[in-house]
């Protein structure tokens, strides 16, 4: 019979993968974003669309930081955000 410790094991698991996977999407997320944004002017640019963006990353980057031991993609992206916010 297996205990249920295992199948804790399995969600940490699936957790720590989901989280990685999240973090992997965010990434490109962001990057295709800004990308955006730098190759419009300036005066096109929805600040509405642009402050949504940063706060639905940031709240997501958070998530991901406190449930992943630090590494350096999280470290890249966390790094990033925090400029956009100031």
């Amino acid at each position: 019979m297996l205990s249920s410790h295992r199948f804790q094991d399995l969600e940490d698991c699936s957790e720590d993968v989901n989280l990685r996977h999240q973090l992997w999407a965010s990434r490109s997320q962001w990057a295709a974003q800004t990308a955006e944004w730098l190759s419009t002017p300036l005066d096109k640019v929805a600040g509405e669309s642009l402050e949504d963006t940063v706060q639905q990353m940031n709240k997501k980057v958070y998530k991901i930081e406190r449930g992943l031991v630090p590494n350096k993609v999280c470290v890249c992206v966390c790094v990033c955000l925090p400029l956009c916010l100031s």
